[in-house]
């Protein structure tokens, strides 16, 4: 079989101790007196009657019998066969794939080693098949290739099967139009050498399968109903149960719910049984088809069990990924966020680390409605961008072009034969002719030649320069694009400074209101009130100004925000050289989205400190403590050494407007608050940073000691 097949090999999990689990029935099977005494050709001959009657223990015996005999004589191709007989009885005994590989394996050394092209071509598609179904696609892809060129050396007909795993195996790597010419060459093959097996059903779902995923619905759906016809037919339930959802599914994407609802009810009433251990790909069919009806109440069963079976890691990835979509376009369409944004995450998390290639432009594209329905415009123009570029990279001109060539050679395929006959005598009779006339023509022919060979020549280099003039002039188109693209960065820089520039004046605006208001209030509380209200718009005032007074649009730097709150508070408050502050602040930059819940918190800590830590003018000292013990965990501290808060209120619910502040704008930042008071009162927040706000559901950073 060659190197490349045995690195595969090798390299599998388990691979020593399938072989050991291989190797031991047939060490038993040496010692046994009741098969010992057959001849290795009976053995196989006996294995391949208790298939038949369906006694596949038997049969495995009676091969691994055959085995023991052929493995020492000079009969390769016979210990191929025992090889075959083993690896399909143990199949349908329900070996899983893995441990079926090495069986395969050494069947193809063994028709290797006896020059049997054609059943090494078959061992080593079947071993292809294998690969595919145990996720490693690279050696799937390679090997069905080598097999396909050995039956194309020996000029086989029936390559049916083979262009159905090629079909199935580009799909998985996404290239869709590769697996569309194969599927339309397997289901010729199948036409051509009258193919009427059950596996046509296969043949037709993989080649609707790589339609649908290059959005040709129309294409898709004869296709699928065709396989499931088929599978029908055979009695083939797995095959009914795939072809099914497939086609529910294909007629959700064509926006046909009640033809999909219809159908797909219709024969889970005819055939319950075959339905009856799969639904889970039932549920997620149904929920996509209530979702696209707008029944939402129809569709929380559903919802709620693809909840409880998504978090099973043991199941398929293609199963969890499929229903953690729906659920997640279930909770956009109810307009809860939150809840679609996670199950988006989870189904990205799990599509890229099992490199579904699909995942390029379904990611983006659900990101752009998220962040469309939270009012988020801009990046959702980003996530648009991105989707419709992965979504025409699939989707380009020159596919459908090729596809339409694919497709007009499968519909021509019938009269292929005809046509070969036709050209053949075509080739004789000129051949005649070129034989009749050749010597009275080599004169006029060479002068031809030439005349043919200059004006190659010359058209050429007309080519060559019409090709210099388009590329010059797409060069200044390309340099026109920069510029045009160089000024509308800048321009974007400056509305994004307008922007805060205006925002800050706003709430200087704001603040000058509650100032004018508080000349006209008698009642302390409310001034009270007031003020407190004008040192939170100044803290998120002072945020935008920072943004607007910087190059960096889009991050603060916490150390000179933090010091110029501080400042302003001890001007506010009038503190002097009684309270004392000390910082101890780790340079960092955060997001805007951050830097605002920061600011009011440390509003609300120091505000309190100062009002309520040191009753009758006492002197003390005020510790801010902003730090990270990793790139992305954060903790934020203030500490204050004063007579601390009453035990009742440490850690319980907040009674007054700065804890509910400071509890709410801690859950913004999906962090979390914990207060102390022991010879003082310290605040921790612990939070995790925006960048990496996709593991925030996963961990929330522990509290450290604080000073």
């Amino acid at each position: 079989m060659g190197f490349w097949a045995r690195d595969c090999y090798f390299f599998l999990p388990n691979t020593l101790l399938v072989k050991i689990l291989c190797i031991i029935p047939i060490l038993l099977l040496l010692s046994s007196d009741a098969t010992a005494q057959l001849s290795p050709a009976e053995a196989l001959h006996r294995s391949r009657q208790a298939q038949d009657a369906h006694h596949f223990e038997d049969a495995k015996t009676y091969a691994q019998t055959a085995i023991a005999g052929y493995l020492n004589s000079s009969h390769p191709d016979s210990l191929g066969e025992a090889y075959v007989m083993l690896w399909s009885s143990s199949s349908l005994a329900g070996l899983g794939y893995a441990g079926r590989i090495p069986i395969l394996d050494n069947a193809s050394r063994a028709f290797e080693q006896a020059g049997n092209t054609k059943r090494l071509a078959d061992a080593l598609t079947d071993e292809a098949e294998l690969f595919f179904l145990t996720d490693s696609t690279p050696a799937a892809l390679h090997m069905a290739l080598h097999a396909s060129r050995l039956y194309q050396a020996i000029k086989y007909p029936s390559l049916q099967e083979n262009y159905n795993v090629l079909s199935g195996i580009y799909t998985r790597l996404g290239d869709y139009n590769e697996a569309v010419r194969y599927g339309l060459l397997s289901i010729r093959m199948a036409a051509a050498t009258g193919d009427t097996s059950a596996s046509l059903a296969a043949y037709n779902n993989h080649l609707a399968v790589a339609y649908t995923y290059l959005n040709q619905l129309d294409e898709s759906e004869p296709y699928f109903q065709r396989g499931l016809n088929v599978a029908l037919k055979y009695h083939d339930t797995a095959s009914v149960v795939q072809l099914t959802v497939n086609l529910a599914n294909v007629m959700g994407m064509n926006f046909q719910y009640r033809k999909s609802r219809q159908f797909l009810t219709g024969l889970l009433a005819a055939y319950p049984a075959y339905f009856a251990r799969d639904s889970i790909m039932i549920g997620t069919r149904l929920l996509e088809i209530y979702n696209g009806l707008r029944q939402f109440k129809q569709g929380e069963p559903f919802v709620k069990m693809l909840k409880n079976f998504i978090p099973h890691e043991e199941a398929y990835y293609y199963l969890r990924t499929d229903a953690a979509l729906r659920v997640s376009m279930y909770y956009m369409d109810q307009g809860q966020l939150d809840s679609a944004r996670y199950y988006l995450d989870y189904y990205a998390s799990v599509a890229i680390k099992n490199k579904m290639t699909q995942a390029s432009f379904y990611v983006p594209y659900y990101r752009f409605r998220l962040d469309s329905l939270s009012g988020n415009y801009l990046e959702a123009i980003r996530k648009y961008e991105r989707y419709k570029s992965a979504s025409d990279s699939i989707q380009g001109a020159t596919r459908y072009q090729q596809l339409a060539q694919y497709s007009a050679l499968y519909e021509s395929g019938q009269k292929d034969r005809s046509i070969q006959q036709l050209r053949q005598q075509a080739d004789v009779q000129a051949s005649r002719l070129r034989q009749e006339v050749f010597f009275r023509r080599v004169t006029i022919g060479g002068v031809v030649l030439l005349l043919v060979l200059v004006s190659l020549l010359y058209y050429a280099y007309r080519i060559k320069q019409r090709s210099n003039r388009l590329l010059e002039g797409q060069r200044k188109e390309i340099a026109q694009k920069n510029q045009r693209l160089e000024r509308l960065v800048k321009e974007k820089d400056w509305l994004v400074k307008e922007v805060h520039h205006r925002v800050k004046n706003n709430l200087q605006i704001v603040m000058s209101l509650l100032n004018s208001q508080s000349a006209f209030i008698d009642n302390e509380h409310a001034l009270i009130a007031i003020h407190e209200s004008q040192h939170r718009v100044h803290a998120m005032s002072l945020i935008h100004q920072k943004l607007y007074n910087s190059e960096n649009t889009a991050t603060i730097d916490m150390v000179l925000y933090i010091r110029e709150l501080v400042s302003y508070l001890q001007d506010s408050f009038n503190t002097g050289q009684r309270i004392r502050f000390e910082l101890d602040i780790t340079p960092l930059e955060l997001d805007v989205s951050q830097a605002v819940p920061v600011g009011l918190i440390l509003n609300e800590a120091i505000t309190n400190s100062i009002k309520y830590a040191f009753p009758e003018n006492r002197k003390g000292t005020i510790g801010i403590e902003l730090s990270k013990d990793s790139p992305t965990h954060y903790f934020l501290s203030i500490a204050d050494n004063g007579v601390g808060m009453p035990a009742q209120l440490v850690n319980k619910k907040p009674g007054s407007l700065g804890m509910s502040l400071m509890a709410g704008l801690s859950a913004d930042l999906d962090g979390t608050i914990v207060i102390e008071s022991n010879g003082g009162t310290v605040i921790k927040i612990a939070f995790v940073a925006e960048l990496d706000s996709s593991r925030k559901h996963a961990e929330i950073p522990s509290f450290k000691n604080t000073k």
